[in-house]
């Protein structure tokens, strides 16, 4: 299988952007616009240094970064990962079904 498709890909690539790009956007000191171009590029470089990437990874690092203040990225977060781990454990399951 393709090394981006990998569990161990898919669930460190999104447990880095939230440790990487939540606290990001706690530094109100810089605009917007510079939240939303470091924040995944940040992500990617760390995914690229220790071989986890994972393409959705940088996407959800652009949803961390141009959330507001209203929403609780942490709780965000906290959603992106039970997801991810359900659909691992599913595509497990399934994917040992036929043994």
């Amino acid at each position: 299988a393709a090394p981006a498709s990998q569990p161990r890909n898919a669930f460190l690539s999104q447990v880095l952007a939230g440790l990487i790009c939540i606290p990001i956007n706690y530094i109100t000191v810089l605009p917007g616009w510079v939240r939303t171009s470091v924040s995944p590029s940040l992500l990617v470089t760390a995914m690229a240094k220790l071989g986890v990437t994972h393409p959705t990874a940088g996407g959800d690092a652009l949803l961390y970064a141009s959330t507001g203040e209203d929403v609780s990225q942490w709780q965000m977060w906290g959603f992106v990962l039970t997801n991810y781990a359900f659909a691992i454990v599913m595509a497990t399951v399934i994917n040992n079904l036929s043994r």
